[in-house]
């Protein structure tokens, strides 16, 4: 036990010990303290232990500590070594005289006093050594006859036992400390490794992704960043794939983010196979997001490479017991190295895009896209200075009773013209959105409308707005202060305050949305579903949310006269509506006969180019004065 720790401290001691063993030698034979002629058969012993030595000495300097039978060899050592000076008294006691032999046994016994203390980390070798020495020559003079040797060899073989004991304890002692010592190094062994396992899994952590096991983005860089390196005397082109799961967010809603997970782990296990046989370097690029590099030289070897990729993926995942077959989104970009790693997996992510809007499974990054998405810059940096100076102006279109062609209210449409050019509402809001302006647009779309509608209830006290309100908006947690404070400033009636919302986006976000729109019939204003019969909202969510007004979608009522079953759908719509309380407004009247088959269906209201197309602040103004006007004169 403990070799090594041992021999070291042997290793230590034993060139004293061998030395101290050579002076006392030389002492014995070869100086005249005794008075004596040096003899042929010492010079022989002499010899003889020099050569035991010498043995010693070998074992000593030519084994390696870590040999593991190094510490017998050196008890064999000790062994001999103590043999040879067992052998001194015998062979040469009879000659000696009565100071030789006390004087030698003096010797012998400080030579394994000190020797205890150099080899009781070899407790076999302390006793062995002590016992050869001392014990030998003790009984010689015991047996001697002459009472005065009897006493000394007495007194000798006292000592002796003394030292062993003393070798034990001091044995003790030496294993003691060897022990504490290797406990202390075991313990700094143990904190090095979990300090090299803990920075390990930290490192693993900064670069890798902890659900799939794949790189997460930043090391995707790195990596591709070194790929590129390597293999820049080829002249193969980059390629990067990029992956969405479809609608990964209903499975999380249906079954939990566990089977969402477990969705992720395996097309993060599939990804990872994908690398092995074909060279590749997969990451994941967000939630429900993957993306790959591969060195190709055409697009036909891409688009083989992701027909293989959407094979594997192709297949049911299972826990427990349900069994969901995903769908995917791959968006793709060639390129060569003039084109940033960064600006590449832009490319393919907006292929995916793309591709989302227009419903197609494989898409490629092209020149379409590249001038979408340098308009989409374009409107945002000018969307966003265009927010802070207010260069927006609205619009209003006439929403209209059906039973007196009376104006019941204005819906409030926002434009905005960038270089004089009109920019579509339905393209700079979504670029609001995608870009997180559509807040502060919203909050100036609230501040225009409420303004507008202050002024004209000035003059017609019971006239209303119409104000679209996104979903993002909606959610944010001012908007709530924010209208109470926009309806406070201008002092308008709360009642007279419409918020619009599609019907697509509140069911969508029902859960969301219920608090908002509850606090917002709390303050006092009406809730309009824009768009209705697109989203299929159930009559019982209106009525649980108290919904002021329908807007049914004009998709049913471009059909109407001609469309038997859109009638059919317009005049239940209606009836369902007026049972829970909820008015309906029909949108996008433009002839005589929708008007008439609307006014049939008995709907409230209708808004339309029949009547009037949006118009400017002062041309709605012009609209109630001219029928206040026809009031009058009847």
């Amino acid at each position: 036990m403990y070799k090594y720790q041992r021999l070291l401290i042997l290793s230590a001691n034993l060139p004293v010990l061998l030395a101290i063993n050579i002076v006392i030698a030389f002492t014995l034979v070869m100086t005249d303290m005794y008075g004596t002629v040096i003899g042929q058969e010492k010079l022989c012993w002499l010899i003889l232990l020099i050569s035991v030595t010498a043995f010693r000495y070998f074992v000593h300097s030519y084994f390696s500590n870590d040999n593991k039978h190094k510490l017998d060899l050196h008890f064999v050592g000790v062994v001999i070594a103590g043999l040879t000076w067992a052998f001194y008294p015998s062979l040469f006691h009879q000659s000696m005289s009565t100071k030789e032999t006390m004087l030698s046994l003096i010797i012998f016994c400080g030579m394994s006093g000190g020797s205890v203390t150099l080899l009781s980390c070899d407790l076999r070798s302390a006793i062995a050594y002590v016992s050869l020495t001392i014990f030998p020559y003790s009984v010689v003079l015991i047996m001697s006859g002459d009472p005065s040797l009897e006493s000394l060899g007495l007194m000798g073989l006292l000592y002796g036992v003394a030292l062993c004991i003393t070798a034990v304890k001091s044995s003790r002692i030496i294993f003691s400390l060897i022990d504490s010592q290797a406990k202390v190094e075991a313990i700094a062994s143990d904190l090095e490794i979990d300090s090299h396992n803990k920075d390990q899994k930290i490192s693993m952590l900064e670069q890798r992704d902890m659900l799939t096991g794949l790189l997460n983005r930043k090391s995707f860089i790195s990596a591709i960043t070194l790929i590129k390196a390597k293999n820049n005397q080829h002249r193969s082109l980059n390629g990067f794939v990029h992956i969405d799961i479809e609608k990964l967010h209903n499975v999380n809603q249906n079954y939990g983010h566990q089977y969402g997970d477990h969705i992720i782990t395996k097309v993060g296990e599939v990804l990872k196979n994908i690398d092995k046989f074909y060279d590749t370097c997969s990451a994941r690029y967000g939630n429900d997001e993957f993306t790959i590099h591969i060195k190709v030289n055409t697009e036909e070897e891409i688009l083989k490479f992701i027909a293989t990729i959407k094979k594997q993926l192709s297949v049911y995942f299972q826990l427990d017991n349900i069994r969901v077959k995903p769908d995917y989104y791959f968006g793709y970009y060639i390129g060569d190295d003039s084109i940033s790693i960064n600006q590449a997996m832009r490319n393919a992510y907006l292929a995916v895009t793309q591709g989302k809007k227009s419903n197609t499974r494989v898409c490629c990054y092209d020149t379409k896209i590249q001038e979408d998405q340098q308009r989409n810059q374009y409107l945002r940096y000018h969307l966003k200075a265009a927010i802070g100076a207010e260069n927006f102006f609205m619009n209003f279109q006439p929403i209209v009773r059906c039973s007196n062609q009376e104006v019941h209210s204005f819906e409030a449409l926002v434009r905005w013209k960038l270089e004089n050019k009109n920019i579509s509402p339905a393209e700079f809001i979504s670029v609001a959105e995608e870009h997180g302006l559509i807040v502060e647009l919203g909050q100036l779309i609230l501040k225009m409308s409420i303004e507008a509608l202050a002024d004209m209830n000035k003059t017609h006290p019971s006239i209303s707005i119409s104000i679209n309100v996104s979903v993002i908006q909606l959610e944010d947690d001012d908007f709530i202060s924010y209208l109470q404070f926009i309806m406070n400033k201008y002092s308008v009636n709360p009642a007279n305050v419409h918020l619009e919302i599609t019907e697509t986006a509140m069911i969508s976000n029902i859960t969301k949305l219920t608090n908002r729109i509850i606090q917002a019939k709390e303050a006092g204003v009406m809730i309009s579903v824009d768009d209705f019969g697109t989203g299929f909202s159930s009559i019982a969510v209106l009525r649980n949310l108290q919904i002021d007004y329908i807007k049914i979608d004009k998709s049913y009522i471009d059909n109407i006269c001609s469309c038997d079953k859109d009638k059919s759908i317009v005049s239940a719509v209606t009836k369902m509506a007026h049972t829970i309380g909820t008015n309906v407004i029909a949108e996008g009247i433009e002839t005589d006969e929708q008007l008439a088959l609307i006014g049939q269906s008995g709907i409230d209201f209708y808004q339309g180019y029949l009547f009037s197309r949006p118009v400017s602040f002062k041309e709605a103004v012009h609209i109630l004065e001219q029928e206040k006007q026809r009031k009058i004169n009847k």
